[in-house]
């Protein structure tokens, strides 16, 4: 039985398969939310499937919108102020590949 996280978008289409790839985390950024934009470069970005994840670090209710796309070897973090943003929010945005 094969061991490992696997994910699947809502379609049933796997995502993430950690029982038959390896995965790597490249890199941990510090983000202030809201209104940033941080870039982060490295060509191990595509030369496999790269993934984030977000962890709050200052509350667990932080409300901002965060969106990270990935173009070629490059990663684009950008958090956005959302109706129920009332401060400022840090987080940490993990980038990886598997």
């Amino acid at each position: 039985m094969p061991q490992g996280l696997q994910v699947w978008d809502a379609d049933g289409v796997p995502q993430l398969d950690t029982s038959t790839q390896t995965s790597i985390i490249l890199t941990s950024i510090d983000a202030k939310a809201p209104n940033t934009t941080l870039i982060y470069t490295n060509v191990a970005l595509s030369q496999g499937t790269p993934f984030y994840i977000v962890s709050p670090i200052s509350s667990p209710y932080a409300s901002t919108d965060i969106e990270v796309s990935f173009n070629g070897d490059v990663a684009s973090i950008t958090t956005k102020r959302t109706p129920y943003d009332y401060g400022e929010w840090d987080f940490k945005v993990y980038i990886g590949v598997f």
